[in-house]
């Protein structure tokens, strides 16, 4: 077995990289970003991206975008930042796609061109599909036709405001173009109404009815119903409101041991939601089966193997909480391969805070 050895892996990348070798270029542009084998250097990280992303390497772009967009190495530049999270974002890199989504929130960026990424924070941590607030009056004029997904759209910007809009949160009627969308069976709308039901956005929680909706969502075989729909068996057997705040976020919790037969049954049946979730790679509910399986919680058996294997999946996915608990378990063992690992997580973990605060 060959010892781990930094300075050594950073002689042999750096060999790689000049050649022209665009993951080599990235990887040794890495090792600058973190200080790993060498003097931690940001502007030479940079000069490296920024080869290696001239040849389309995606991850390159992303990394590029978001120096640019915090100013590390770099001046900070907003429309630097866009036009490489773009070039990544076309390339297929979803956490891209939510950096763009960010910037568009906040204001700092409305070419108006970038509507692809609507659908990527579709992929990302949250239970609910987000939609990209560019062009409010063009969403408006299709949803005004009876678009499902434009009212879809338009929902979500009411649901949460949009200062670079001047809209105000609106939840009432964010509730009643969901419904309006939900009356197409549109399960992205069945979803998010189902989900006004759980948070009480509309009145006391109706569990049964927000149930009714995530089940016509499931079958569409929507990955987000199948992981409400167990989510709403859990906060009905802990009745915590912990649970609801951490579905906001997608932050697993602990759930209550299930007491009577008919608690097994329903606690069973959420499992199985949350496998069918898991086979779509629906990250909340890989992250919550990891929860599970690390604490036995819920009726499941421990299983320390399986809990590494669903938060590695969750983390992958995009899950914040997976990405921390991969950050951690990898700086436990110790070993310089296993902290590079964690650093690696950390940081996809403190970028993805890092932008749902700004």
């Amino acid at each position: 077995m060959v010892a781990q050895d930094p300075s050594k892996s950073y002689f042999w990348m750096s060999q790689a990289a000049e050649s022209g070798n665009s993951v080599a270029e990235y990887g040794l542009g890495w090792y600058h970003e973190l200080g790993f084998g060498t003097n931690k250097n940001l502007r030479m990280a940079v000069s490296l991206y920024r080869q290696a992303s001239e040849k389309g390497h995606r991850e390159a772009n992303n990394r590029l975008g978001w120096l640019y967009q915090l100013g590390q190495g770099v001046p900070r530049d907003h429309a630097k930042a866009v036009y490489h999270y773009r070039d990544a974002a076309e390339l297929g890199h979803i956490e891209a796609h939510f950096h763009l989504y960010a910037l568009h929130a906040r204001g700092s960026h409305r070419c108006g061109t970038c509507y692809r990424c609507i659908r990527g924070r579709e992929r990302s941590a949250h239970l609910t599909v987000l939609a990209c607030p560019v062009k409010v009056d063009t969403i408006q004029q299709r949803a005004a036709s009876g678009d499902s997904e434009a009212l879809v759209q338009l929902a979500q910007i009411y649901e949460q405001g949009d200062e670079g809009q001047q809209l105000q949160p609106d939840s009432r009627q964010a509730y009643e173009l969901y419904a309006r969308a939900a009356e197409n069976h549109y399960a992205p709308a069945l979803v998010a109404l189902g989900a006004f039901h759980v948070r009480e956005r509309v009145g006391p929680a109706d569990y049964d009815q927000a149930q009714g909706l995530f089940k016509r969502a499931a079958a569409q075989v929507n990955p987000q119903a199948f992981t409400w729909l167990a989510w709403t068996v859990l906060l009905k057997l802990t009745d915590s409101e912990a649970v609801a705040t951490a579905m906001e976020v997608g932050i697993p919790t602990a759930a209550a041991p299930a007491t009577t037969a008919a608690e097994n049954e329903e606690t069973r049946l959420a499992i199985q939601w949350l496998e069918r979730a898991a086979e779509l790679s629906e990250p909340v509910a890989l992250a919550t089966l990891a929860r599970l399986y690390e604490h036995g919680e819920a009726g499941v058996q421990k299983d320390g193997r399986l809990a590494w294997g669903y938060y590695f999946r969750a983390a992958k996915a995009g899950n914040p909480i997976a990405m921390m608990w991969m950050a951690k378990a990898y700086a436990s063992q110790g070993d310089a391969n296993s902290k590079v690992n964690g650093k690696l997580w950390q940081t996809k973990a403190e970028q993805w805070f890092a932008v749902a605060r700004q």
